[in-house]
């Protein structure tokens, strides 16, 4: 992450549109809520974790379709 924050950023997109394609098959398939947990954001700083961490959790919730009823 520290040593080469391209390479993070680009693993963490990834994985980001790999959690948000499960979570929204997870909605599709009926599931009335879903989580996203961050075990680990306790441990970095509030600067690392809106450089490192956020745009990516935020991508992860943009990227999320709602049911339809």
């Amino acid at each position: 992450m520290y040593g080469d924050p391209d390479a993070w950023h680009a693993l963490m997109s990834r994985l980001a549109r790999s959690i948000a394609r499960c979570l929204n098959a997870q909605i599709a398939a009926g599931a009335q809520a879903v989580q996203l947990f961050d075990s680990w954001v306790g441990c970095l700083g509030p600067d690392d974790y809106r450089r490192f961490v956020l745009p990516h959790t935020r991508a992860v919730i943009d990227a999320i379709t709602p049911a339809r009823q």
